[in-house]
């Protein structure tokens, strides 16, 4: 029942009536109301200790109606209503719900009442949904209001603000301003957050553990375009040059749009700005894409992709102290336009943005540039890129607390990188150093700084590894066992099609001694080429109506990202012998063969792609009942009974 709106009589809590539940919530009405005193505030703002007690006025008590009113729920509740009863079953145990009541005696209670349809939103880690009630239904009906239409917006105002927002605000305010944030894991409620222990008190025993703002400098004047076309490509005018890419043929598969391509020409054009020696400026980047526009405003997208080029502008923008605001422009008025459709631009000149690759005496061709190029953008797995990223971030934090000059950081002056190094004495293992000095290393072998590394680098890295405090190191995980997969098999039901999915991930990823990352995708929304089909998994050659075995190519490893390995399933005497429950799986699920392959039903959308977090929730769900330690998925598997 959702959106009770009860009579005035009756909104306060009856302690002698069991049937309605009390309030349940963690704020504590003495202490606000004791903080409001001390505040001398207490008049002004006695509704908040009141609300916490009794419940807050939400401005919906003119949609208090004279008849009860009960819409049908949205179609998306009825396609999983499992997941609908699931959540009543969790408001109910939380004592967040009253109830259930037949309307008839709830009426009879409170008088007449209306409901809100209920709808599910598929979340982002897959196979979960998030439950949305409808206050907003319904919609342009005379007849009846919506429960939002009745509520004066005037004296409940809400503002959505982005990150950047916040940072404007903090550094605008007057000094002596106090502010305080919370995490709103669930609307309206708040929740203990679970952490790594281990990794926040490394992260929080560092002498600075947190982040610096400051205010952006002055506009530079420099002329900034850029654009984007699907008939030829990017165009990019900076600092009175122009430059032109044209898209490949197959550009706009995986994901990848018009919007995608004007992320990249704000990427490329930040490319030219650097490599004119540009750092510590703001620029004003034209651009006739709102999306791009909005996305950059926002700090994301809703595109895997773009979001992708995001990251590596956001690096760009970081490591060299620049600041962007993007400003829209008519397409008619981008002067970035006409080289974004293959049209050469006479009034300016044509810049060359790789001639840091050409040696003295000769010019590479074209494409043997653009090979370099390439070459260097995949030199590096995703995940590595991911974590390079992280610890540029963690050297630049060391440097702003330090007021380490640009000129300094890039190339890094040797003393700077021993001073980097040591800083992690007494707090991080020496893994951790090192992790972070190859990182910095890495981005100057790419961007060919010279490297100041030496003798007493690695010495003082010895040094750290030495004095690595004992909280630093982890507890040895434990394996996975034949057994923890006896105990998960009893608990799944093999004719669910997830569960059918979960039972031979598990088994061939113990059998085939594969890392998850191999097998599912992290989230179900991640792209998949890199991850094996059903058509990867061959039967032996003998005996395929009964098979000793089967043959899994992984398109890609962490060892061999670009030829993948080839990996044999047994069949195994033991219960958890994945052969037949691989062909279980594909009996249950009916894969073609150009499917994923732990897909499974039903197979609207990509909900139904097993993905690595979908799949660690399952086993772990049971797991954990039975007394085992959580896994994290890069524990490897061991025989033992």
């Amino acid at each position: 029942m959702t959106n009770i709106t009860l009579k005035p009589a009756l909104m306060e809590h009856d302690p002698t009536n069991p049937i309605l539940s009390s309030v349940v919530t963690t704020l504590r009405a003495d202490a606000w109301e004791a903080a409001l005193k001390t505040a001398n505030s207490f008049l002004e703002f006695s509704d908040v200790p009141y609300g916490i007690l009794h419940g807050f006025d939400m401005g919906t008590l003119q949609a208090l109606p004279s008849k009860t009113f009960i819409p049908p729920n949205h179609s998306s509740a009825k396609l999983h209503p499992t997941a609908i009863i699931d959540n009543i079953h969790n408001e109910l145990a939380e004592r967040r719900y009253s109830g259930p009541f037949h309307p008839d005696r709830l009426e009879m209670l409170i008088g007449p009442f209306r409901t809100s349809p209920l709808g599910l939103v598929p979340k982002s880690n897959g196979g979960e949904f998030r439950l949305i009630q409808d206050f907003s239904y319904p919609r342009n009906d005379p007849q009846v209001s919506s429960v939002n239409a009745s509520i004066d917006t005037d004296s409940f105002s809400c503002g959505w603000g982005t990150f950047q927002r916040v940072v404007d605000l903090i550094l605008h305010a007057p000094q002596g301003t106090l502010a305080a944030t919370l995490d709103v894991d669930s609307a309206f409620r708040r929740k203990t957050l679970l952490a790594d222990v281990a990794w926040w008190h490394c992260t929080l025993s560092e002498e600075f553990a947190g982040s610096t703002l400051s205010l952006p400098p002055p506009p530079n004047a420099v002329e900034f375009w850029v654009d984007a076309s699907t008939s030829w490509g990017i165009g990019v005018i900076f600092d009175d040059v122009w430059d032109a890419w044209k898209l490949q043929p197959g550009w706009h598969k995986d994901g990848r749009t018009i919007g995608w391509a004007e992320f990249v020409a704000v990427e490329l054009g930040l490319l030219l700005a650097i490599s004119k020696g540009y750092k510590n400026t703001h620029f004003i980047i034209h651009s006739d894409n709102q999306g791009v526009i909005f996305a950059f405003q926002k700090g994301r997208s809703r595109s895997v992709t773009q979001n992708a080029v995001l990251q590596r502008i956001d690096h760009l923008l970081a490591i060299n102290s620049i600041w962007v605001t993007l400003t829209y422009v008519p397409s008619a008025s981008n002067r970035a336009d006409a080289p974004s459709r293959g049209e050469q631009l006479t009034d300016i000149k044509k810049n060359n943005l790789l001639q840091s690759l050409a040696t003295p005496a000769f010019r590479l061709p074209p494409h043997d540039v653009e090979n370099i190029i390439l070459a260097l953008d995949k030199c590096y797995a995703p995940s590595t890129i991911k974590n390079h990223n992280y610890s540029i971030h963690h050297f630049h934090t060391f440097c702003d607390k330090r007021q380490v000059p640009g000129e300094l950081r890039f190339p890094t002056h040797e003393v700077i990188l021993l001073a980097y190094a040591a800083s992690h004495i007494g707090k991080f293992t020496g893994s951790t150093a090192r992790r972070h000095i190859n990182a910095l290393k890495a981005y100057h072998t790419i961007n060919n700084l010279v490297w100041n590394g030496s003798s007493r680098l690695s010495k003082v890295l010895n040094g750290v590894n030495i004095k690595a405090p004992q909280s630093s190191a982890r507890p040895q995980r434990s394996p996975v066992t034949t057994t923890m997969l006896r105990v998960l098999l009893s608990e799944l039901n093999l004719q669910d099609p997830l569960d059918a999915a979960v039972a031979a991930c598990a088994c061939t990823a113990f059998w085939g001694q594969c890392r998850l990352g191999e097998l599912l995708p992290p989230t179900s929304t991640t792209a998949t080429s890199q991850l094996p089909s059903r058509e990867n998994l061959t039967r032996s050659a003998s005996r395929k109506s009964d098979p000793r075995s089967y043959e899994l190519h992984l398109p890609s490893t962490k060892t061999n990202r670009a030829g993948g390995q080839t990996v044999t399933l047994l069949k195994q005497d033991h219960p958890t012998n994945p052969l037949p429950l691989l062909q279980n799986h594909f009996a249950v699920n009916e894969l073609p063969k150009k499917a994923s392959l732990f897909e499974y039903l039903p197979k609207n959308d990509n909900s139904n792609r097993l993905s690595k977090r979908r799949f660690l929730a399952r086993c772990n769900a049971i797991w954990s009942k039975r007394g085992y330690s959580r896994i994290t998925g890069d524990e490897r598997g061991t025989v033992s009974e």
